[in-house]
Parts: structure tokens; sequence; C-alpha cells
């Protein structure tokens, strides 16, 4: 990992809701800067929520129960984490399943959607039941996401350091 760039780059919090066009070219724009991605599960799921989680099988890379994952630390509990790979088949199961940030939210899909980047950062984390969400960019992808995506980027809160 490049631990310079990591320290380069800022949170851009995001006006909520992100939804339409913004969170389709959040998702266009995660088939190319991410590899994977994860949801956690910490209540049972409807229907709905196990039929994606069925869909969501064939790009699952791993299973865990954590205390731990972007944006959020539990204390004496955990839920359970599932990684999958970011392609063009799982981000059309996204926005197939989804038209915003705010959908994913127990109990018809799991929560906390975060994209990761090829070298396992985060790029995109989520907290719904917060109505939060940010992007973590070099000034120089912020310049990026302006030019291409205009719907997005406007959504695009002030930077601020990592704590």
């Amino acid at each position: 990992m490049n631990d310079k760039l990591t320290d380069s780059r800022r949170i851009y919090d995001l006006e909520w809701p992100v939804g339409g066009a913004a969170y389709l070219e959040l998702l266009q724009r995660a088939s190319m800067l991410c590899s994977g991605g994860l949801v956690v599960i910490r209540a049972s799921l409807s229907n709905v929520g196990l039929n994606f989680l069925d869909a969501l099988s064939p790009f699952t890379t791993g299973i865990a129960t954590r205390d731990e994952w972007p944006g959020t630390r539990l204390s004496r509990r955990s839920a359970e984490v599932r990684e999958f790979v970011i392609n063009e088949q799982s981000v059309e199961l996204l926005r197939s399943r989804s038209t915003a940030v705010s959908d994913w939210y127990y109990p018809d899909l799991p929560e906390d959607l975060c994209l990761l980047r090829v070298d396992g950062t985060t790029w995109f984390q989520s907290t719904v039941h917060e109505s939060w969400a940010a992007l973590w960019q070099t000034n120089e992808e912020a310049a990026s996401l302006e030019r291409g995506s205009p719907n997005l980027s406007r959504l695009l809160g002030p930077p601020r350091n990592p704590k």
C-alpha cells in the first residue's frame, strides 16, 4: 500500500440523501475504482434481504463476525460482515436492488454499504441509521469526480482530515 497516497486522502461527507442520478454515478465510479465491498447484517433480514444475500453469494469473498468495519466500532456486540468482489455483475446487482444509499437498511437489505479500493482502503462508506455517507479521496480524485460525476460531486461537503 502506498502510505503517502493513503495519508493524502481526506473525507468528503455526502449531503443526505444520496439517491437517483448521484447514486448511479457512485456505483459507476465504484466499478472503475473499487475491487471489493462489504455489507453488514446485524439482525434477521426479510425475505427480500435473504434473496439479496442469495443473489450476492456468487460474488461473496468472505463472511466474518466482527465488531468493527469502516465507520463503525461496536462495544460488547458484533455483526456479520459479508465481503464481495466489485465487478460489472455485482454492481448491476447493487443497482437492481437499490436506488439510494438509504435503501441499505434492515430488514430489506444489509446495512453499512462500504466500497473498497484495490489496495483494500475505504473509498465509500455509509452508516444509514445515522443518515451518513462519505467518500475518502485525494484532491485529484475529488477534481476528477467533479468533472465526471456532476450529480454526485454536488453532494460533496468540504474535505476534512481523518481522525
